[in-house]
């Protein structure tokens, strides 16, 4: 795969077992110091004109794909939806490809291709459309990101909150699929580490 080619499949299509998480939450983009933000957005608040950054990790701040969904076309200070995984309780596992399509061009960077020919799960375009992430299920050893000096820049979570766009890639599938080959590789491949886990 040498480009990323949005699919123009419908969302309503795509991604049916990770949707059956009742874990999602909305996000809105907050520029900071460090760049642009995906902050998770405290929704009860909204119809009094507040807006809070929500703690994801409190299941009080959770709702169904389809609640948040409905809360971001509602609101328009929201920009989408994400959602929590977690080891403990489910299989699902993202990595994320960052800075590796050319937003003019499609293409995508050569040492990201390997893993996406690999790959037999679901690909979706980033919300920034310069980046990929591929939701697998499976297991890993360890999360976090691979040494500074490795070629790819990318990230690998089995617990933390992650970005769905439903921007899916031409030619890859439409749910999260169990994937041993493509992470095993990965972990081969690259020193993954995450030395202070927040989550």
């Amino acid at each position: 795969m040498r480009y990323a080619r949005r699919s123009g499949i419908d969302s309503h299509y795509l991604l049916g077992n990770l949707k059956n998480l009742d874990k999602w939450v909305c996000w809105r983009a907050v520029e900071t110091d460090e760049g642009t933000r995906k902050k998770p957005t405290a929704i009860d608040q909204l119809e009094q004109g507040a807006v809070e950054t929500a703690q994801f990790k409190d299941p009080d701040n959770w709702m169904s794909y389809t609640e948040a969904i409905k809360t971001v076309r509602e609101y328009d200070i929201l920009d989408g939806v994400q959602v929590i995984i977690d080891v403990s309780t489910d299989d699902f596992i993202v990595i994320d490809f960052d800075n590796c399509v050319n937003p003019d061009t499609g293409k995508i960077d050569p040492v990201v291709r390997p893993y996406l020919r690999m790959s037999d799960s679901y690909t979706e375009l980033s919300p920034s459309g310069t980046g990929l992430h591929t939701i697998v299920r499976g297991h890993i050893p360890n999360q976090g990101w691979p040494d500074p000096d490795d070629a790819v820049d990318g990230e690998i979570f089995d617990k933390y909150i992650i970005t769905v766009t439903g921007n899916h890639i031409a030619g890859t599938s439409y749910v999260a699929r169990e994937d041993s080959d493509v992470l095993d590789q990965y972990f081969a491949d690259h020193n993954v580490s995450w030395d202070e886990l927040f989550y």
